[in-house]
Order: structure tokens, then sequence, then C-alpha cells
């Protein structure tokens, strides 16, 4: 299956509830460069740092895909990669950011006068933090992989 990248793009935009103003913003650039972007293609370096700026896991994939041929989409990847296991990790440091600074006014309240609001922002920072330790653990796993390999051979030597 051919990756559309501009139709994961809009979906991801769609998705995460971003405006290309949004985008530009989290992305340091202008609005008409997004724009640009949109109309003659989007260029290889800005694929991956506008997938980590939408923060919508299925546009990370999408560009994962598109840029390495590699099937992230089947249902049984089990990759280690490590350039796969990075993004996510990237991907779900940024979710526990936000998270994070949505999560510390509520915190700063006390628990005494949490609210249900308050409660389910500190439950998605909570939520985000193990998802986070998750992909630490899998992408030190993975890198932990790729270097055995090199080290049996150094032994050897």
């Amino acid at each position: 299956m051919a990756i559309n990248i501009f139709q994961e793009f809009s979906r991801g935009l769609q998705e995460e509830g971003l405006t290309r103003k949004n985008l530009a913003a989290k992305m340091h650039v202008t609005q008409a460069a997004v724009s640009n972007w949109e109309a003659r293609g989007i260029p290889d370096d800005k694929l991956i740092p506008m997938a980590l700026a939408i923060g919508n896991d299925r546009f990370l994939k999408a560009v994962i895909e598109y840029q390495t041929g590699l099937r992230v989409f089947a249902d049984d990847l089990d990759t280690d990669n490590p350039l796969v296991v990075y993004l996510y990790e990237k991907m779900a440091q940024k979710k526990f950011e936000e998270a994070r600074e949505r999560a510390e006014p509520a915190m700063s309240k006390g628990r005494d006068h949490f609210t249900p609001t308050d409660v389910s922002k500190i439950r998605s920072y909570i939520d985000s933090g193990e998802s986070l330790v998750e992909s630490l653990e899998s992408l030190i796993g993975s890198l932990k992989s790729q270097i055995r390999p090199v080290e049996k051979v150094k032994a050897w030597m």
C-alpha cells in the first residue's frame, strides 16, 4: 500500500484539532511555509519534525513508512529498528510534556480542591508518563540489541 502523505497529514491535523497556523507556531515557521509545503510537497527534512509537532501516532507511522519503507501499519509489526523506536519515544516524550503542562495548574491546587476535570488531567499525565517509560524501555532494548553483535565481534578480536 502506498502512503498518501498529504492525506495522512490532513487527517493528523484534524484528529489533533490543529490548524495550519497552530502547526506553523509549533514548528517555528510561518503559516505561508506550511501552505507552501502543502502545495509543492513537504520537504523530507521537515516530515519528522512535522509529525512530532502534530503529535499524531498515525501520521508519525505514515512518515516512518514513507521515509524508510518499513511497514509500520502492519498489525504484526515488531520492529527493532532504532529509528522507529526513537521516534516513538520522542512522540511519547512530547505527549508527556503536554500532559504535564495541562496537569500542573490542577496539581498546584492540592487534592482537596480537585475537580473532575483536574482528576482527568492528572490521570492523562500519569498515563502519558507510563507510556513514556514503556517507550524508553523499548528504545533501550532496541539499542542494546543493536550493539550486542558489535560487542561480541570486538570480544573475539
